[in-house]
């Protein structure tokens, strides 16, 4: 591992002149400036958020966005106001048909003898009452805007006979050019009339003293038909007086006014959006706009900046003298804390990697160190707390390096421990690797080192007779080691330290089987 000449902490604040670099003050150091460092990510982001190809393709123009409410909103207050339109102006017109008809059908019951059109439908003899009542329909049919004026008893709701005529008027066109509509007394109407139709008139029965109303849709078109009960002088239900009036008019009506209003809506609402778009325009948008332009250049400019006095955004002079005046200044302050931030983090970002690396890696292998282990144990502690858990732990020892130190020197030694460290990583290059101790080694099982284990340990054996049988290698570099290994078993072990002893006492008894246990 390679290091290289480094800034001095103390002259750029980051200690007291009188403080001890230690193991505590590094990580609390550390801490404080990590903070500082997320400042430079800032400038990164902005170049992401506010580079020139994201403004144009990934963002919705606020004028393009205003339009586009306000179009919504026309189109939202036409439906709305169509339909109350429709409802209110509808409803007024029906009710109008509903008292015209009901004075009509007042009318013409008064003129009624219910019992004597009872007695000439049981005998089929048209009485002079009856030929009065005739007459007085035909005046009424010619004289008045109705579709039909009758009398019927609805029988029954099937598909076929369900209606009986007793009477109904003919206007003198009808007469004249169409006489097949005359109605005869006592006659049956055939499928005349449709089930759902004559559903409406059968169930009118039970309305006695009142009128019912109802919609009927016929092949002539739309007619808004008034039922009125006639009673005999026994009280009993005799047939229906009915008038139909045709309401194709009152769609046409409203469907003009619907249209009137709609027309008169859109262009006040086209004026309200032009006035809007301006206001809008010249009070927020074109100041966001000229805004963003000037955050965008900060963001291209301070990208990969080192000149602090260049980490300046040139803010517009903006007189709204509303939130985006504020955020003008806000903008402003930010330029300024950005670069009192950037000046500490330039003076210390790579003192700050260079610490983190040394905090974590071996000196001498180059892999995680103890305290890197510690962290992942009490990693692996908490997870271990929160659920299942998979994992097992390696421990591997270097066998006769005092005696490779003593007779070939440690710098030997220091060969012998990187080889079986390269041995190691290799091996188990699914897994992190941890040196804790001077010879000692740590590997916490993960992913395929965890499922194939026991095959893992018969290669690194392998590896290490095959070194040993080696002629061409030096006796530092025929390295020897014990290697055991445990797996994480809920049932028998209570923590992870349970788990590292076990792999510690299997470590020890291979070292005894290779006649290599420890004599330091």
């Amino acid at each position: 591992m390679t290091f290289y000449n480094e800034p001095d902490l103390q002259s750029l604040g980051v200690f007291a002149p009188d403080q001890k670099l230690t193991k505590d003050s590094l990580g609390g150091t550390l801490q404080r400036h990590y903070v500082l460092s997320l400042c430079k990510d800032f400038g990164n982001t902005l170049q992401l958020c506010f580079s020139g190809d994201n403004v144009s393709t990934h963002k919705q123009p606020l004028q393009r966005t205003i339009v586009f409410a306000c179009i919504i909103f026309t189109l939202l207050l036409c439906t709305i106001l169509g339909l109350s339109t429709y409802i209110n102006n509808t409803n007024v017109l029906y009710k109008r048909y509903e008292a015209y008809i009901t004075d009509l059908l007042q009318y013409v019951s008064y003129n009624i003898n219910v019992d004597d059109l009872e007695n000439c439908l049981k005998t089929g003899v048209k009485s002079k009452h009856y030929n009065d009542l005739q007459v007085l329909f035909d005046i009424i049919k010619d004289t008045h805007d109705i579709h039909f004026l009758y009398v019927i008893i609805p029988l029954n709701t099937s598909d076929n006979d369900n209606v009986q005529n007793v009477i109904a008027g003919m206007s003198t066109y009808e007469k004249k050019h169409i006489p097949e509509n005359e109605v005869f007394l006592g006659e049956l109407t055939g499928n005349s009339y449709p089930v759902e139709a004559v559903t409406k008139y059968y169930n009118a029965i039970n309305n006695t003293g009142k009128i019912t109303f109802f919609e009927e849709v016929a092949e002539w078109g739309t007619d808004y038909t008034g039922v009125m009960p006639l009673i005999n002088s026994q009280g009993k239900f005799f047939a229906e007086l009915c008038i139909d009036v045709s309401v194709n008019d009152i769609h046409k009506i409203v469907s003009l006014h619907i249209l009137k209003n709609i027309l008169l809506t859109i262009i006040i609402c086209i004026i309200f959006t032009l006035l809007f778009i301006y206001w809008s325009s010249k009070t927020v948008i074109q100041p966001i706009k000229r805004l963003e332009e000037c955050v965008v250049d900060f963001a291209k400019k301070s990208h990969i900046q080192r000149d602090i006095e260049e980490l300046t955004i040139n803010v517009p002079d903006i007189q709204t003298d509303n939130e985006v005046k504020s955020l003008a200044v806000a903008v402003t302050k930010m330029s300024n804390d950005i670069k009192d931030y950037v000046s500490n983090i330039i003076k210390v970002e790579y003192q700050v990697k260079q610490m983190s690396e040394l905090a974590n890696k071996d000196a001498l292998t180059g892999i995680r160190n103890k305290t890197a282990y510690d962290k992942e144990v009490q990693k692996l502690k908490k997870e271990l707390q929160n659920g299942e858990l998979k994992f097992g732990i390696v421990v591997a020892d270097l066998n006769f390096l005092k005696h490779i130190n003593d007779t070939f020197g440690h710098d030997k030694g220091n060969v012998a421990i990187k080889k079986l460290c390269h041995l190691i990583c290799n091996i188990f290059a699914h897994s992190p690797v941890f040196r804790i101790g001077g010879d000692e080694f740590a590997i916490i099982l993960k992913d395929m080192d965890y499922e194939n284990i026991e095959n893992l340990r018969l290669q690194f054996y392998n590896e290490i007779d095959t070194l040993a049988a080696d002629s061409h290698l030096e006796y530092w570099e025929k390295i020897s080691a014990a290697l055991g290994y445990a797996i994480f078993n809920k049932e028998i072990d209570t923590g992870y330290e349970s788990v590292f002893i076990r792999a510690d006492q299997e470590m020890y008894k291979q070292k005894k089987n290779m006649k290599a246990e420890r004599q330091d």
